[in-house]
């Protein structure tokens, strides 16, 4: 991702240099370094990038090109204010991309719309995308999209508790993604089925899901991932019974997400409001104070070094 970057944002400055490139090219372009830039938590410079593409393939007017550009300036929106400020553009990216047939898109938009209505609680949205997504994926037939189907109606089911089938989509989106060789999708896919055997109780097996994910994650550098990961790896903790170390996780998280630029949204507020509801009453103020202290003083390496000693630790 960092090498895609360079050479992106390389090819847009020499543009410069040589006078003006194709609005479609410059949009295409743009949207690429969004992506790489998002992936890797540069968020100032990926919502530069995807604006930047909106205007061009608006000057381009070419409907593809813009309902990519607004699927990523949507996801941007929605890390830095939610869902209700980024609703209106995923819905005009979908639109866009089904207008200019690139169903494809289209997909991802839904795919992302409905995960982040879910967490929102805005239900009938969610259903609704899912509904469209499952029309897109049987059009389609393509194993990325059917990840992203199976991958957004596993989180529709965890949100609900329902955590058995919830792992069975999970299970399915882990083998798509391994079958691409994708290092951040099978981050993901590890992560989401960690959460859903965490909910079911299956402590040992989630523990093992979560090295896979955090090591992943860790090696394809995705830091918006890799802390969505541990802090849903600090709930494995809390229902352990190591109500420290999920203070601890979670107190070094929030400041890993303070120097990057990330803030906490709604999947993660929800899963620190889990990792954290039992040390509220189970912990001893020093030692919670002492917690937090120890997890506001480590690195991001330290706090994956952490995660994994705890998850790998022989179950009592």
């Amino acid at each position: 991702y960092v090498e895609a970057k360079h050479f992106l944002e390389a090819s847009l400055t020499a543009q410069l240099r040589i006078g003006e490139i194709p609005h479609l090219l410059e949009a295409k372009a743009r949207s690429f370094a969004g992506g790489h830039c998002y992936t890797l938590s540069e968020l100032t410079q990926s919502r530069e990038h995807f604006e930047l593409a909106v205007r061009a393939s608006a000057l381009a007017k070419d409907d593809p090109s813009a309902g990519t550009a607004m699927s990523g300036l949507a996801m941007v929106t929605y890390v830095q204010h939610g869902h209700d400020a980024s609703k209106k553009l995923f819905e005009d990216g979908i639109a866009l991309s089904l207008s200019g047939k690139d169903n494809r898109i289209a997909a991802y938009n839904l795919s992302n719309l409905a995960d982040n209505a879910g967490y929102a609680n805005d239900i009938d949205i969610a259903e609704r995308c899912l509904a469209q997504l499952e029309i897109l994926s049987a059009q389609l037939a393509e194993p990325l999209v059917e990840a992203r189907l199976v991958k957004s109606r596993g989180q529709f089911l965890l949100q609900q508790e329902k955590y058995t089938e919830a792992a069975n989509r999970f299970r399915r989106n882990l083998e798509i993604a391994q079958q691409m060789s994708d290092k951040s999708q099978i981050g993901i896919g590890h992560f989401s089925l960690a959460k859903a055997l965490t909910g079911m109780g299956e402590l040992r097996d989630a523990a093992s899901e979560f090295v896979a994910a955090i090591n992943m994650l860790n090696q394809s550098n995705a830091r918006i991932e890799l802390c969505n990961a541990i802090e849903a790896f600090a709930f494995w903790c809390s229902k352990k019974g190591d109500d420290y170390s999920a203070v601890q996780l979670c107190a070094a998280t929030l400041l890993v997400r303070e120097k990057i630029g990330f803030p906490v949204g709604a999947q993660a507020r929800q899963a620190r409001y889990r990792a954290l509801a039992a040390s509220d009453t189970l912990l001893a103020d020093s030692l919670r104070t002492r917690a937090e202290a120890v997890g506001k003083s480590m690195s991001l390496n330290e706090v994956v070094a952490l995660a994994l000693q705890l998850a790998a630790a022989p179950s009592t």
